[in-house]
């Protein structure tokens, strides 16, 4: 465990100086990192609940995987591993949107004469930032509305339809629940600080530009 967290830290120390360089698009790869170590976090806390899922009563094999399907009949893990590799997308095109400039005014003209500074046209970064906010607001909604209505009550009842299965109705605990709630709050988190960054970045596309013509 310990040579993996190392190794990850190697991995992601040249992603993470991107945040504190604050180089405008490029911050979203630091953030995706983070991203990236609290999905590891929650699939280490999650990775057995097929196992911790336990139900009360003489259940068959069959009939306890019924309840469990019943109970997890939305996906989690493979889910959160979706939303990583759509929030991986959206940034990607986010960075090359940025390469794409614009003058801020005709270029002088004559021997000597410097040219307007070039900057990022701000239509495709303002089309790929609702994206990304999209993306993490679904992801967000999901989290706390479906995932974790789940594994919040501390029971989960469970009546099966099979005909050779019991008719009453189970009781079904998820072991380690405090683990898994911290999980999903630490997921929720850092899609949190995505949102926020997103929000001020587009908040930023939109006023910055007339703030400073307005200065000259």
């Amino acid at each position: 465990m310990a040579s993996l967290v190392g190794g990850l830290g190697r991995f992601l120390q040249p992603v993470l100086s991107s945040v504190l360089e604050l180089r405008g698009p490029a911050v979203w790869y630091g953030l995706l990192s983070l991203r990236l170590l609290a999905l590891f976090s929650a699939e280490s806390s999650w990775r057995a609940i097929r196992t911790d899922f336990v139900c009360d009563g003489n259940l068959t094999q069959f009939c306890h995987a019924l309840c469990f399907n019943h109970a997890f009949s939305f996906p989690t893990a493979s889910l959160w591993s979706f939303s990583f590799l759509a929030v991986a997308v959206a940034i990607a095109l986010l960075q090359v949107a940025s390469r794409g400039k614009i003058r801020s005014g005709p270029q002088d003209s004559g021997e000597g004469g410097a040219g307007k500074p070039e900057r990022p046209n701000p239509c495709p970064l303002l089309f790929f930032l609702l994206l990304l906010l999209l993306i993490e607001t679904s992801f967000l909604w999901v989290l706390i509305a479906i995932n974790s209505s789940i594994i919040t009550p501390d029971t989960v009842s469970c009546q099966t339809s099979a005909s050779f299965c019991p008719r009453v109705e189970v009781q079904c605990v998820v072991l380690g629940r405090s683990d898994k709630q911290m999980a999903m709050v630490t997921l929720g988190f850092t899609s949190t600080v995505n949102i926020l960054a997103s929000v001020g970045y587009t908040v930023y596309l939109l006023v910055g530009p007339s703030r400073r013509r307005r200065h000259r």
